[in-house]
This record gives structure tokens, sequence and C-alpha cells, in this order.
């Protein structure tokens, strides 16, 4: 028997126990990949810690932050938060900064995050342009706030290790926010939208508000005023970002 499956060169096949570790092994590499493109994708992922996503839940306070500023919001968002005296963070595109020097100065009272240089994926970078690209809007960031840049928001929220390494060498704290409130427009939709949120929102969230293109720029203060008070009435106090974290230690 053994001589004729030699001779039509057939294969035997592989005992049961191989054919269990082999299964075993594709599935815990499947689970593997799984697990490190769910870390590096999904926003809301912390890296196993590393990436900061809410703060504590003891403050009774949440955190407002901004994100891809300069744009043609900023002047209104900041005039709309100075009535309202709310702190606020503001993560900049660095590239941007030089275009719009207006918003930029009227960013200068508020605390100041980054995106990167520019609003490019960071994941699929080498850990030098990583670094250049991060040091370049932190830098920006530096010269408008007068005061080294502390928290830094990946773009699309996207982060790797190479993204890791370059805040911790840097002092900073990778962000991601835990709760995102979108304005595609103004008028009834967006005071509803507020509403869900706010339904949502728990003490120590970090709340990412976003303006969309439908949106007037007169309509920022309502709709800011809007959210303050409905914060209020959940007695959840708008903090800036720094005071929300300050007691978490850089991971």
């Amino acid at each position: 028997m053994n001589d004729t499956r030699k001779k039509n060169n057939i294969t035997p096949p592989p005992p049961a126990s191989r054919k269990w570790a082999r299964g075993i092994g594709l599935a815990l590499g499947t689970t593997g990949l799984l697990t490190v493109s769910y870390e590096v994708f999904c926003p809301r992922a912390t890296f196993l810690g590393k990436v900061t996503v809410r703060g504590p839940a003891d403050t009774g306070a949440v955190a407002l932050v901004f994100h891809k500023m300069p744009n043609q919001f900023t002047d209104q968002i900041c005039q709309a938060l100075h009535e309202l005296e709310i702190p606020a963070t503001f993560f900049i595109i660095g590239e941007r900064t030089g275009t719009m020097p207006h918003a930029v100065r009227a960013m200068r009272p508020f605390e100041i995050g980054v995106h990167a240089e520019s609003y490019t994926p960071l994941v699929f970078r080498s850990q030098a342009t990583i670094r250049a690209l991060v040091y370049l809007a932190a830098e920006r960031a530096r010269q408008i706030q007068d005061r080294p840049c502390r928290f830094i928001m990946p773009p699309y929220g996207w982060k790797g290790t190479g993204l890791l390494a370059t805040a911790s060498a840097f002092g900073m704290k990778v962000v991601n926010p835990s709760r995102h409130l979108r304005f595609t427009s103004g008028g009834p939709l967006a005071l509803h939208a507020i509403d869900q949120e706010l339904n949502r929102l728990r003490p120590g969230d970090i709340l990412l508000i976003s303006p969309g293109n439908g949106l007037q720029g007169r309509e920022i203060p309502e709709l800011l005023g809007y959210l303050v008070d409905g914060l209020k009435e959940k007695g959840l106090s708008p903090w800036g970002l720094n005071a929300l974290l300050h007691s978490l230690p850089l991971k």
C-alpha cells in the first residue's frame, strides 16, 4: 500500500491532531489581525490603554473640542465661546494656520491641540515622517498659545505605534473623543441632534463638535448656547480638555 502511494506521489492526509493545530493557528492569527485592526482604525479603541477617549467620571464635567481647525467657522465659534464664557480645545491642521491668520488669532485664548501638519493618515508613514509632521504642527500650536502643545488627535482617529512613540517623546497625550456631535445643517434638525447627544453624554466624556458645510456661521451662537444650556440642565459643567484630563498620567 505504501509503495503504491509513493509510486503515484500520493501524500497521506495529516493526522487529526495536525489539522486541529493548523486550524487553531489560523484562528489565532485571524483574531490577532482583527484585534490589531480594531485598535488602529477604531477611534474609540484605546490601543491597550495608550489613547485617552474620556476623562474621570467623578468630575461632573465634559470637555468640548473642535477639530480640523482653523476653518470657516472658527471666528464664530470663538466669539460664541467668549460670550458664553466657557473653555474649549481646538485641534489644528498645521498647514492651514498660515492661510487664516484672523482665525488663528481668535483661537489664541483657548487650548490648542494638533492633528498633524496635514490631515492625512499617519499609520502608513515612517517614524521619521510622523515625527516631522507632528513636530511642525506642535511648533505652530506653541507659537499660537505661547506654551507647549499637550494633545494630539490623529487624523481620522487612526493611530499606530509610530504615532504613540512620537506623542510620548513630545510629552503629548493622544486623544480620540468619546462622543461626536455633528451639525450637518442648522434649525430644528441641529437642535434635535443636540438633544440626542445630550441624552447620551456622561460625566467625563470628551465631546467633539463638528459644524458641517450646510451650516450658516450666524447659527453657531444659538446652537452652542443651546448645547451649554442642556449641559447645565444635566448637571454637567463644560471644562477645558486639560482641566478634565489633568489627573490622568501620560501613557
